[in-house]
Formats: structure tokens, C-alpha cells, sequence
């Protein structure tokens, strides 16, 4: 008896033919599914049109999308539908195999102009052309990876990211209006796109950007509006790509906007300022709850594990603060300990569990990152780093080789960070403002050298452990050869930008640090972990 294989799927995604027309496009793809499937045995195609009878569709869609290996997308037409699901496809990480007819009319033109012009695609001729790039694998892989770093992004840190409407008519004025006086009702942390002050942003902006937020606010354009159609296909495809990170969408536009099928059930239409307006607060309003609601019981949780967990696991500092920041922020009243951080070289910090500590950090984080010419390097481990098992005594010979240990990685550590910092900045450069060289080294260090960027000490540590191995990392060239290949290279990029970069010279660097207590074992003896934070005291660089 044989056993029956189930074969991967491979997503067809493309505009239907339209009543009474003719479509070129369609009978290709269609010929090249039944032609593919007939002599396949690893995959099977299917189109969306094999949904299409369902009641939810859209739903169907996007199940299937998500459980496909390849998705292939015709984007000659610039369909909305299609490029909603490009987005949530890419979102979820999947090969990409992208066609063009160049012979419809327009169709290069708009490629060229528009946000994916970066990623190729196939000429779509016929069949064979389909069935052919799907033999020879001509798939475009880790397309989220291209734009962004998801490990680097401190995904749902933002609250809402909010994509104004290009058209700065009166109802788009009043629904920003009421978007910043919500905002500043609730506390909430907003990143948007303001058209008065940028015409355009690239496109890795947006993808970090909506990997940060919790919620995703689109305002489409009316179709009577000229250049509609290019600019809301654009917003199908950033709002396919949240829907696809799986973010709370909200997409809102006038009354006359046709919704594409795709993406009817996150769509508000409006009349006027008043509907608009209500219609947002009112699904606002609704995800807040919720998010508290989750924020609340995942904490009930985090409080039952503590209260079952040991003290080796519990570390010594406070998660509470953290989980209820964007609340605190609001709250926190200034103490002694706050003020005198505020005005102090440097200062250290101590109390119980629960005292406050995390709370004093929270809120200076919150003030100094408004300062544009601080450099905030942040040094926070994360909950998992509990999990890493490192026996620190077995990396060293002696105290002298574990304090230089310790001031090589803290040295990587901080460099790194802020490498990152003005990594970030360089992108966000205007639009047609030419890249000077200094800005082009910073970027393509950063591209080539991901391993120890954005790395916390013990990560730091357990790279090292992992790349060296123990005998080899005990002896001085491991230290040497960290300073030859990284952090050598990035003082030079830092310095560069610096002595090239205006105002740059009169920008501080500041370096918070909240937790670094929590891997210590108290049932063994501190003197190496107290060590540690004594280091970090004395860079100097």
C-alpha cells in the first residue's frame, strides 16, 4: 500500500477576468497551474479562484496564503487584492515568485515607479514562461529580512503607527486632529507620516515601523482623487503586510472608495469628519481594551509563575514597571533617587525588589529620548537570557583575563548599540538627499557584520562561547581578534560619521542599564557578577 504524500502548496494571486473581456494574463496562469500540477509530485498549484465560491473568501485567502510555501503574484495590473496579499505573504515569510506583462499597456511605467521596483520579477509572456520560472526556482527569498531586522526592532513598543492621507482635505485634517488629541488622552506612543513635513519615506520605514506598533492606522484616498489608485495600492500592500504580522488593522476611506474584497472586514467608509472620526474612536477604543485585557491577564500569569518560581529564576529585579510603562509614564511622580539621576555623571541605583528602580529607569528613558543629540544606549537583558547557561568561571585563567574579558564585551556591546543608533538615523535621511560615503560605511558595516550587532552582554558572552569554543576563547587572540574584526572597524565608521556629520560633535552619549542583576545565581558566590557591572563603570570609551 503506498503512502499517500501531502504536497506543499504553491498561492497564485492575480487579477480576475473582468465580464465580457478578454484577459491574456488569465489564460496564461490558468494553462500554467494545469500544466504544473499534471507532471508535479513535490508541489500543488492553486489560484485564488479556487476560493472564490466560498462566503469568506478573503478569510479562505489568507489561510491558504499562510500555509503555502511559494506565492506568486501577477502584478501587471497593480490589483489591489494582489497586492494586499503580497504583503501579508512577504509578512509571512514566504518565497516570492513575481510576474509582469510588459506588453499591457503602462504596466513597466508603474513598475518602475512604484515602491517594489527594487524586487525582480519574470516576464509573464505565457504558460511556458510561468511553468519555466517555476522549474529553474526563480523564487525571491527572506524578502522581510531585506527591509528589516525583526530582531532588531522592538516589535509592539509603539502603540499606533498612523499612515496619513496624502490628500490634506479638511476630513483628513480632522481625523489627525483627533488622532493626537486621543493619543495624548491615553498616553499612547504614535509614529506617523506627515505629509507636510516629508513627501515620502523609504520603504524599510515602513516596514520597521509597522513591526513596531501594536495597531496600524491607513487612510485611503477617494477614487476621484488624482494618483489614487498608485497611492492606495501602496497602502493595500502596507496594510496586507501588517495584517500579515498579524497587528490590529484599521483602514478608513470616503464613501465612493470601491473596497477590494481582500480587505472589507477592516474597512471604514465615511461621509463626513463626524462618521470618520466616531467610526475610529469607537475601534480604538475597542482594540485598547482588549490590549489591556491581555496585558492584564498575561501579567496575572507572570505573577502566579513568580510566586511558584525560585529565586534564582526570579533574579532581583521588577517587571512590574515594565509591563504597565505606558501607564507609568503618566503617573510617575519624582522621587529623590529620579531627580538626583537626572543630574548625576553617574550614579548607581540599588533597593529591594519592587522599590522603584525599574519604574526611575522607565521614566528617564522616556524623557532622554526625546533629546535628538543624545545617543541612549540601552542595556536591558531580556527574560531569556535566564535561560542561557553559562559557566562564566570556565572562560578565564585569571582575575586580570576576566576583567579584560569583561571590558572587551561591554566595549562591543556599547559600540554596537550605538552604531545602531546612527545606523537608524542614516536610513531616515530625506528622500533625494544623496548618501555622503561616511554614511554609506556605516550602513554597509551594519549589513555585513549582523552577528554581534544589537547584542546584549550575555549574548555577547554565549557568541563568543559558540564561535570560539572554550579552549580557543581562553587565550588572548580571541580578544585581540574581536577587536581586529569588529570593534576596530567600528570606531573607525563612528569616528567617520562624527568628524563628518554636523552637530554631531556636540551630541553626549548616554547609557541607561536596568537589570543587569538578573542573571546573577544567588546560591553561588557574586564576586564575578559584581565584577561585571564594576566593568561597565569603567568604560571609558
Amino acid at each position: 500500500m503506498s503512502k499517500h504524500t501531502k504536497k506543499d502548496l504553491i498561492f497564485f494571486a492575480y487579477q480576475g477576468r473582468r465580464s465580457g473581456l478578454a484577459d491574456e494574463n488569465v489564460e496564461a496562469i490558468r494553462r500554467a497551474i494545469k500544466e504544473f500540477n499534471h507532471h508535479q509530485k513535490t508541489y500543488v498549484a492553486k489560484s485564488w479562484e479556487e476560493y472564490s465560491k466560498s462566503t469568506v473568501i478573503s478569510k479562505e485567502v489568507m489561510r491558504a496564503i499562510s500555509t503555502s510555501k511559494i506565492f506568486v503574484a501577477d502584478l501587471t495590473y497593480f490589483n489591489h487584492n494582489v497586492l494586499f496579499e503580497l504583503g501579508y505573504a512577504i509578512a509571512k515569510d514566504k518565497k516570492i515568485l513575481l510576474l509582469l506583462n510588459g506588453k499591457i499597456s503602462g504596466a513597466n511605467e508603474k513598475y518602475k515607479e512604484f515602491i517594489l521596483k527594487t524586487i525582480r520579477y519574470t516576464e509573464l509572456l505565457n504558460a511556458k514562461s510561468i511553468t519555466t520560472a517555476l522549474q529553474k526556482k526563480h523564487f525571491q527569498e527572506n524578502l522581510l529580512k531585506e527591509f528589516v531586522k525583526i530582531k532588531n526592532v522592538a516589535t509592539n513598543s509603539n502603540d499606533i503607527f498612523y499612515k496619513q492621507s496624502k490628500y490634506q482635505n479638511q476630513i483628513s485634517l480632522d481625523l489627525s486632529d483627533e488622532i493626537y488629541k486621543y493619543k495624548d488622552r491615553h498616553s499612547l506612543n504614535i509614529i506617523s507620516e506627515d505629509y507636510s513635513e516629508i513627501r515620502y519615506q523609504p520603504l524599510d520605514w515602513y516596514f520597521q515601523n509597522i513591526a513596531k506598533s501594536k495597531i496600524v492606522l491607513i487612510h485611503f484616498l477617494g477614487q476621484e482623487v488624482e494618483n489614487s489608485f498608485v497611492e492606495n495600492a501602496k497602502n493595500s500592500f502596507y496594510a496586507g503586510l501588517a495584517c500579515g504580522m498579524k497587528k490590529n488593522v484599521i483602514l478608513v476611506a470616503p464613501a465612493k472608495y470601491k473596497t477590494p474584497l481582500d480587505y472589507t472586514d477592516i474597512m471604514i467608509h465615511y461621509l463626513e469628519s463626524v462618521d470618520l472620526i466616531a467610526g475610529v474612536e469607537k475601534w480604538l477604543d475597542e482594540k485598547l481594551r482588549k490590549v489591556t485585557k491581555q496585558i492584564t491577564e498575561t501579567k496575572a500569569l507572570k505573577d502566579q509563575d513568580d510566586q511558584e518560581s525560585n529565586l534564582i529564576k526570579l533574579g532581583i529585579g521588577c517587571e512590574i514597571a515594565e509591563n504597565e510603562k505606558r501607564d507609568l509614564i503618566s503617573y510617575f511622580v519624582p522621587t529623590y533617587s529620579y531627580d538626583k539621576a537626572k543630574l548625576q555623571k553617574d550614579i548607581i541605583i540599588t533597593g529591594r525588589k519592587g522599590s522603584g528602580k525599574s519604574a526611575i529607569y522607565i521614566k528617564l528613558l522616556d524623557e532622554l529620548k526625546k533629546d535628538s543629540l543624545l545617543y541612549l544606549v540601552n542595556l536591558k537583558p531580556e527574560c531569556d537570557e535566564l535561560l542561557h547557561q553559562i559557566e562564566m568561571s570556565e572562560l578565564f585563567y585569571s582575575q586580570a583575563s576576566q576583567r579584560k574579558f569583561f571590558a572587551t564585551v561591554w566595549t562591543l556591546v556599547i559600540l554596537s548599540k550605538i552604531l545602531e543608533i546612527i545606523h537608524e538615523r542614516v536610513l531616515l535621511k530625506p528622500p533625494g538627499v544623496p548618501l555622503e560615503k561616511y554614511e554609506e560605511n556605516i550602513i554597509q558595516y551594519v549589513e555585513k557584520n549582523e552577528k554581534y550587532m544589537g547584542l546584549d552582554f550575555i549574548d555577547v558572552v554565549n557568541k563568543i562561547s559558540i564561535d570560539y569554543g572554550r579552549e580557543k576563547q581562553n587565550t588572548p587572540d580571541v580578544l585581540e581578534l574581536l577587536y581586529i574584526t569588529y570593534i576596530g572597524p567600528i570606531k573607525k565608521v563612528v569616528v567617520d560619521y562624527v568628524n563628518n556629520s554636523k552637530n554631531v560633535k556636540y551630541s553626549k552619549i548616554v547609557i541607561l542599564a536596568d537589570n543587569l542583576d538578573k542573571t546573577w545565581n544567588v546560591s553561588e558566590n557574586l564576586d564575578m557578577q559584581s565584577e561585571m557591572i564594576l566593568t561597565l563603570l569603567e568604560i571609558k570609551e
